[in-house]
């Protein structure tokens, strides 16, 4: 989150489930049938306030605006407040951060692993869902049917000539 060129973090030790209480107690509870980084993201950048207007007001003409833009300073400050308030930065220790030195083949893996991987991830998929499968090979044999029949009866004589005229040239 950014507030004048300045990131801010909403840290939350432990539990994935506790941000939503945490968020809850700021005034923002997360709706009903919603994902929660989706809630989160919405709720941290003034594009998820446009968002909302959008779909509250149904008008997709909706430009991000000062109004729309100040919507989102006046929550983005809420937060902080909260934040700087909260038992839970309180909590958190100072730690020293160390210069992490940048390797170009530190994260590099090889091509055979990366293909390996997506045909696993493919493969998964492919047993996730059988009646993909099935219409997969449904749609695979209805067009290899109308292939043949299209081309069944066809006249050859071109390919044949053309044939001969390839032999004759090598």
């Amino acid at each position: 989150m950014k507030k004048n060129d300045q990131n801010y973090y909403f840290l939350n030790k432990g539990d994935a489930e506790k941000s939503l209480d945490y968020f809850e107690k700021m005034g923002y509870p997360s709706p009903a049938f919603v994902n929660p980084s989706t809630f989160f993201m919405k709720l941290m950048n003034p594009e998820g306030f446009l968002v909302d207007n959008i779909e509250k007001t149904h008008d997709y003409g909706i430009k991000l605006t000062d109004e729309i833009r100040n919507q989102f300073k006046v929550t983005l400050e809420k937060m902080i407040n909260f934040h700087r308030n909260s038992d839970e930065l309180k909590s958190i220790k100072p730690t020293t951060l160390e210069v992490v030195k940048f390797d170009e083949h530190m994260n590099t893996v090889s091509w055979f692993k990366q293909f390996r991987k997506i045909a696993e991830r493919g493969f998964l998929n492919e047993i996730r869902n059988p009646m993909d499968v099935k219409m997969k090979l449904m749609s695979s044999i209805f067009f290899g049917i109308l292939t043949i029949i299209v081309f069944t009866g066809v006249d050859t004589s071109f390919f044949k000539f053309y044939l001969l005229i390839f032999k004759k040239i090598h």
